[in-house]
């Protein structure tokens, strides 16, 4: 994802303070996140994963094969 991109979607999320990013892959929106903000990414890639750990809290679920963890 592009800055801009993320932008646009930051842009539609303002005043969020948690935000869940379902397929999140690398990362990418909660690396542009505003300061303040805790996003928590759900992926299926583990390798990906890993990536966006450095961004944003992540889970590693298959959503066609499970139930939303608590």
């Amino acid at each position: 994802m592009r800055a801009g991109v993320a932008r646009f979607y930051w842009a539609h999320l303002s005043g969020a303070r948690r935000v869940l990013d379902l397929g999140c892959a690398y990362g990418d929106l909660a690396k542009y996140k505003p300061a303040g903000v805790s996003v928590y990414g759900l992926d299926v890639n583990m390798v990906a994963l890993a990536d966006a750990n450095q961004y944003e809290h992540v889970l590693h679920c298959d959503l066609d094969q499970a139930v939303l963890p608590l």
